[in-house]
């Protein structure tokens, strides 16, 4: 246990991630056009790094990740989700 590279599940929810991390890279390219929600598009990525928390947590409590690479991650999209989740009600709070 602790993040074997034979472990399937572990490598499928990886590339779960980083397919997700690239369509959620698209998508706030997007929302930089004129008229679109970038306040919004931060919300969604912080909702989406809350989540890998949670996963991350489960992880860990299932043995299928060691305590200290848990903490890591999870301290990782802890603070992606906070930074997200601050800087979008900065830009609703500027933009009314």
């Amino acid at each position: 246990p602790g993040g074997s590279p034979d472990d399937r599940a572990l490598r499928v929810l990886f590339r779960y991630f980083g397919v997700r991390d690239v369509a959620l890279g698209l998508t706030s390219l997007a929302a930089t056009r004129p008229g679109r929600d970038v306040s919004r598009q931060l919300v969604l990525q912080g909702v989406a790094d809350t989540v890998d928390g949670a996963v991350v947590a489960t992880l860990v409590s299932g043995g299928r990740l060691t305590r200290a690479r848990g903490v890591a991650a999870a301290g990782v999209a802890a603070g992606s989700a906070m930074a997200e989740y601050v800087l979008a009600w900065q830009l609703r709070r500027r933009n009314g």
